[in-house]
């Protein structure tokens, strides 16, 4: 009995002593187990002591209580340190066609998220954002669709203008011989908005549907003839004309002044006045060159005198009557 009371005073006094050994035991061994967790969400960081190796009972003691679709992630585990990643998805809103999409992500590129998004990226869009740039946090997608328009437009071609010499007009006066006119050249195109913004015009076709018409213009050169009173006579043009004779009138009153108001006399003709003015100097032979009627100045008009005709005055009826009606080239002589 007495052993038995001595051992449990003993026991008594040695129990408190025991408790703290194995207190500070106990202490010792959680602090030697104790890791430092760093925790981050985006550039956030939280540091927890822990003794759990599990990254998601670490975050749940963290300032970062993980939701329910986070990705916790231990990327070191180094002795008692230890990193663990948080990824929390975040909205990006995608606007295109007429239409707004949330997607929630950890994290993509532009492109990866329209494609989420079930929008087609076709060539020639734009973005309000690159297509590779890495989304990290909230944004907002704008697309703009490339527009095609096919254009078919019209347009000029300027004609040319050939000159010509010719005797047979005026000197130092031009006469247009053909009408220029304007071809058309037709070209189809295509137009590439973005928005309403015009930034790419392609040339798909050009096709010249009309061809330009050449004006030739002709212009007075003049010339030298040979004459019975010179070898080198100036001329301003050369007409090929149809010539008759006339005579003075009946009685020798009808027809005996000239339209200028002269009397009538051989080396007077009658001309038409809008091809060769009166008081014209004037040669006048066969088209193969020998001398015909001569040197002659036109100073009347006739009825019958239109256009390249010209009548000659004959001193008698019977000179008229036996030139009767004949080809002759007049030349117009310079002044």
């Amino acid at each position: 009995m007495t052993d038995k009371h001595s051992f449990l005073q003993r026991a008594r006094h040695f129990a408190p002593a025991t408790l703290a050994v194995v207190t500070v035991s106990v202490l010792l061994t959680l602090a030697l187990q104790t890791k430092s967790a760093t925790l981050w969400l985006g550039e956030e960081s939280d540091v927890v002591p822990t003794v759990s190796a599990d990254p998601l009972v670490i975050a749940q003691n963290s300032a970062f209580v993980p939701q329910a679709d986070d990705f916790v992630e231990l990327t070191e585990n180094s002795g008692r340190l230890l990193n663990i990643l948080i990824h929390r998805k975040f909205p990006v809103t995608v606007v295109a066609d007429g239409r707004s999409v949330v997607v929630r992500t950890y994290g993509a590129s532009v492109g990866a998220l329209l494609e989420q998004a079930g929008v087609e990226i076709r060539e020639g869009d734009a973005a309000n954002l690159p297509f590779d740039a890495q989304l990290t946090d909230e944004a907002e997608i704008r697309l703009t669709r490339m527009r095609r328009e096919t254009e078919v437009v019209e347009t000029s071609l300027p004609f040319q203008v050939q000159r010509v010499a010719s005797t047979a007009v005026p000197e130092g006066t031009f006469s247009e011989r053909t009408a220029g006119e304007d071809g058309v050249l037709r070209t189809i195109r295509e137009n590439r908005y973005l928005g309403d913004t015009l930034v790419e015009s392609v040339v798909l076709s050009e096709e010249v549907v009309k061809e330009p018409v050449t004006a030739v213009v002709a212009y007075g050169a003049g010339g030298t003839v040979a004459t019975s009173r010179s070898a080198a006579t100036r001329y301003s043009y050369v007409l090929d004309m149809t010539a008759t004779a006339y005579t003075y009138g009946e009685g020798g009153h009808w027809g005996d002044v000239t339209a200028s108001g002269k009397a009538v006399q051989v080396g007077y003709v009658a001309v038409d006045p809008r091809v060769i003015p009166l008081g014209s100097r004037l040669y006048i032979t066969y088209p193969d060159g020998s001398e015909c009627y001569g040197f002659a100045v036109a100073e009347d008009t006739g009825g019958a005198i239109k256009g390249n005709r010209i009548d000659l005055f004959f001193e008698t009826y019977d000179e008229a009557i036996s030139f009767g009606r004949r080809t002759v080239r007049v030349y117009v002589l310079a002044d």
